[in-house]
Parts: C-alpha cells; sequence; structure tokens
C-alpha cells in the first residue's frame, strides 16, 4: 500500500499489500511462476526446441520453490542465505545459456587465463614471442567462431563437448600480445578462472567442460566477494543484492572476464567504508588493514574505480582511535591505490601518455591511425570537451540500457531486449536503493548524496578519457569503445544518490527487490535463448 504522510513521505508498505491474502505465499507463487510458465509456452512456440522446454520447466519449478520459501516467516539472516542461493542459481544459468567466446571480449580473457594457469602448472608461456602451450582440442575449440549466438554455435560447442579428452596431445599455439600483458590484467584477479582451468586440465575433462569450469571458479570469486559485500555494508543490502542480479553483471561474472572481480572488489571495498560511515561501531585496525589491502587489489585493474577509496573522506573521525589516525587513514588510502598504480601498471601508463612517432600508427581492432593523446587535450581543451559532450549526447541510450544489461553478448541485435523490458529493472534497481525498516536507520544527507555521484561521474569521466586516449582516432568527432557497462562498479554509488529522504519502503517478513530481480532475470534468459535457437 502506498500512502503520503503529511510531510510528504511517500510510504511504500509491501507487506500491507502481500498480507491482504490468507494464504499470500500461495496466492503469489501462483501469480509469478504462472507468468513464468507462460513465457514459457510462447517462447517455445516461438523456438520448437524440446531441450529448452524441458530445462526452463525445471527453472520455473525451481522458481516456485524460491518464492514459497522467500514470503515463509522470517527468521534472522534469511534474506541474505536465500539471496546468496539465487545468485549462484542465476549465476549457473548464465554460465551455461552462452556459448564459449559469447560474452565481450571472452576469448582474449580465457587465453590471458590460460597463460595463468601454464605457469601455475610449470609448462611454457614464450613472453617472447607471444604463444603458449595449449592442448590441441582447447585451441579447436575456436571461441572466435563461435562467438555469434546461434543455433550453430550451440552445434558447435557441442561438438567439444565430451567429458573427458581421448587425446590430450598439447602444442604450441600463438597468442596476442596483450593476452600476456598481466600490467592490464594483474595475475591475482585471473586466479580463480585459471585454477579452474588447471583443474580441468588436470583431470584430463574436454574443451567445453574443462572451458565451463573456469567460469565457474570466477563466478565463484564474485558470489563471494559480493556475499561479504552485502554482510558487511549496514545500509543498502537490497541495492548491492540488486546491482550484482542486474543481467549484465551476471553475464560478465559467469564469464572469464575479470570485471566480474573487479566489480566484486569495488563492492567489497565500498560496503567497508560505509560501515565505517553509517555504523554506530568504531572503524577497527582490522578495517583498516582489509580496506588497504582491497583499494591495492582494486586500483590495478581498472584505476579509474580508485574514486571509490574517496568514501572514506565521509568516515566521521569519531569513528578512529584518534584524530591523528583518522587523518592519516583518509591521506595513506589514496596513495596505496597511486602507488600500486604506478608499480603494476607503468608500461602501460608510459605507452598511453607518449606521442606516437610520425610513421607508428595505432591498431584497434584490424583498423590502423592514430589515437588522441594528451598533447591534443591540452592543445584544445574545449575542443576536448565537445567532444566528451557529442558522446554523451549520442549514446547516452546504449550506456543506460548498456549498463542494465539490454544487448547481451557481443551487442548482438538479436539478444536486444526491448526498452520496456529494461525499465523494470530500472524501476526495481533505484527501489532497492531506498530506505526501510530491516536496516540501520539512516538518512542520506544531501551532502553525502552530491558526493556519491559526484565520485561515480568523476569515476565515469576517467573511463571516457581512457577511451579517448586509448581507442579513438584524430579522424573520429565521438569517444569509442565506451559501454555501460563500464559503470557497473560505481553502481552502487549512483543509486546511493538516488536515495531520497520522501520515500521509504516498508518491508519485514520479505524483501521483494532480489525475488523480482530473480524472476526478471530468468524471463530475459527464456527470451534470449529461444531467440538464439532460431538463429
Amino acid at each position: 500500500m502506498v500512502a503520503i504522510t503529511e510531510d510528504g513521505i511517500i510510504l511504500m508498505n509491501i507487506d500491507t499489500l502481500v498480507d491482504r491474502y490468507d494464504g499470500h505465499r500461495v496466492f503469489l507463487t501462483l501469480c509469478l511462476v504462472g507468468f513464468t510458465l507462460l513465457n514459457l509456452l510462447y517462447w517455445f512456440v516461438v523456438c520448437h526446441s524440446r531441450s529448452f522446454l524441458i530445462v526452463f520447466a525445471v527453472v520455473a519449478i525451481v522458481l516456485a520453490v524460491f518464492c514459497f520459501v522467500w514470503y515463509a516467516p522470517c527468521r534472522p539472516g534469511k534474506t541474505e542465505h536465500l539471496f546468496g542461493a539465487a545468485l549462484v542459481f542465476l549465476g549457473l544459468l548464465f554460465t551455461f545459456a552462452f556459448t564459449p567466446g559469447s560474452v565481450p571480449d571472452e576469448p582474449f580473457h580465457y587465453w590471458s587465463a590460460y597463460s595463468v594457469s601454464n605457469l601455475m602448472m610449470g609448462k611454457e608461456v614464450d613472453f617472447d614471442n607471444y604463444s603458449l602451450v595449449a592442448r590441441q582440442e582447447d585451441i579447436d575449440l575456436d571461441l572466435n567462431d563461435t562467438y555469434i549466438l546461434s543455433r550453430d554455435s550451440v552445434v558447435k560447442t557441442m561438438d567439444h563437448a565430451e567429458l573427458f579428452l581421448s587425446d590430450s596431445s598439447e602444442v604450441s599455439h600463438d597468442v596476442q600480445k596483450s593476452m600476456l600483458d598481466y600490467t592490464s590484467s594483474p595475475l591475482y584477479i585471473r586466479f580463480f578462472s585459471a585454477l579452474g582451468l588447471t583443474l580441468g586440465r588436470l583431470a584430463n575433462l574436454g574443451a567445453y567442460p574443462t572451458f565451463m569450469l573456469g567460469r565457474l571458479f570466477n563466478l565463484l570469486m564474485f558470489c563471494g566477494l559480493v556475499l561479504l559485500s552485502v554482510r558487511i555494508t549496514p545500509i543498502a543490502k537490497s541495492g548491492f543484492m540488486a546491482a550484482s542480479l542486474l543481467p549484465m553483471t551476471l553475464h560478465l561474472a559467469a564469464s572469464f572476464s575479470y570485471d566480474g572481480g573487479t566489480i566484486g572488489l569495488s563492492f567489497l571495498l565500498l560496503a567497508l567504508l560505509l560501515k565505517g560511515v553509517y555504523s554506530d561501531s568504531s572503524f577497527s585496525t582490522r578495517d583498516i588493514i582489509l580496506s588497504f589491502i582491497l583499494a591495492a587489489l582494486l586500483a590495478p585493474c581498472k584505476a579509474v574505480y580508485s574514486v571509490v577509496v574517496f568514501v572514506a573522506w565521509l568516515i566521521p573521525s569519531g569513528r578512529f582511535s584518534s584524530k591523528r589516525i583518522a587523518y592519516l587513514y583518509k591521506i595513506i588510502l589514496p596513495l596505496i591505490c597511486l602507488i600500486t598504480i604506478v608499480v603494476v601498471r607503468i608500461p602501460t601508463l608510459t605507452d598511453m601518455a607518449s606521442a606516437p612517432s610520425s610513421t607508428e600508427l595505432d591498431h584497434r581492432g584490424s583498423e590502423a591511425g592514430v589515437f588522441y593523446s594528451p598533447t591534443d587535450i591540452v592543445s584544445d581543451p574545449i575542443g576536448t570537451i565537445f567532444m566528451f559532450a557529442r558522446t554523451l549526447v549520442s549514446y547516452e541510450d546504449s550506456y543506460l540500457t548498456g549498463v542494465i544489461g539490454g544487448q547481451l553478448g557481443w551487442l548482438q541485435a538479436n539478444t536486444t531486449a526491448p526498452f520496456f523490458v529494461v525499465i523494470p529493472f530500472i524501476i526495481i534497481l533505484i527501489g532497492a536503493f531506498q530506505s526501510n525498516n530491516q536496516e540501520h536507520a539512516v538518512e542520506l544527507s544531501s551532502m553525502h548524496r552530491f558526493w556519491f555521484f559526484l565520485l561515480a561521474m568523476i569515476g565515469w569521466l576517467g573511463v571516457m578519457m581512457s577511451m579517448y586516449l586509448g581507442w579513438t582516432f584524430t579522424s573520429e568527432d565521438l569517444i569509442q569503445g565506451v559501454q555501460g557497462r563500464y559503470l557497473l562498479p560505481l553502481i552502487v554509488l549512483i543509486g546511493l544518490s538516488f536515495r531520497t529522504k520522501v520515500v521509504k519502503v516498508f518491508v519485514s517478513s520479505i524483501n521483494v527487490f532480489p525475488l523480482a530481480m530473480l524472476f526478471l532475470n530468468c524471463w530475459y534468459l527464456m527470451r534470449i535463448v529461444s531467440t538464439i535457437l532460431c538463429v
């Protein structure tokens, strides 16, 4: 029920709506699962696939169980446990719904993880000639041939779905130079996906099972980081949950992309800093050391996401053992990010800052040209500002749908969701960040919300700047390569900036937002998979 108080505060009492029905659990379960079955039948008619019908019929049964348990009488920690189960369940669906290589940049991430797996196993990696030892079957999986989502890509993938290899011979395989560049993707962010590949190779699993094992271990890392974030943060637990259940977040986490680890590290660091800002307890020595470690791990992955550490400036000095410790902490934390970036990524930063020679061309895939350089910014600052503005105006809709997951895969038309599918995700995401009576009673001040929004926008401009200098030719008048998914590590900051005092959501026995995300993702996956099977 929605009511407006004399102070103009909008109260959304979801419990009142639910409790109107004596058997509300059964009623809501039947409504949601019934709608799921209608979607299942519709998309089955579209694709005529018996496998599709069987798989998503099982999914509908699982959704019914989730719904019934979620609306059961509340007990401490129930929501977090159910969220963890929902996160793993959706992660598994996204892991197997997309063929190998169909996630953005996955061939690059796969072979980079494969090289780390070689280091784990003591096998050869030739950094001078850009080659490594790999199983012939893994090479034959040919990720560049299955990245277009279609029935043919599914058939080609299943050709490599044998559980164990009959021939595990290894040969030398040439890779791109960037795949062996551990300054742009640190070794530790590849550890879990590489560990999955290593276990698959040691067990002599087939190419496809080994590939999926690498994806699953990367998903495991993401789930662990997110669950810790939800447990630590004193506010916006529903917001963290909803952000981690966005289709694009799951798409990246259930792949070889190191974006999953980057998003997870950003969430965990932010949750720890929010604990310092809004919790009644002191910011302990353990919290200080852990935030130092997380900042040092996050910064080298993508330097622009280091803006998260400036949330620490909002932590009251009274949370520390002394004001001197508080001041030192707020200075040292950003310095740690700067030092780790310089130490780990100095070769990359040097290449970006240096102007190309008159005869040397930069390469972007098969295209060649000259990228913009810092000199261009200094020589024409007004033109640079206008270029950023033109890019935002031209691509704003794609950025909005991109961060939600309106286009999964390699921006393919057959995976594009209509905007009316994206809108519910946006509404749920914003609603999940509003205050509710299950969390620590905190009212965000206007200054705090402005600070969160400012940090997110600085991070976003940093993303655009990196693509301006490293992916855009001087012959182009719009910045190329910027995608909405690059906002995901900052999405919690944006969500908190939209937290308003005039909306309060009352939820005691349920947490509707993660459950809604669970159903929306399953309905969305039905549409994508059935469309894939038709192409």
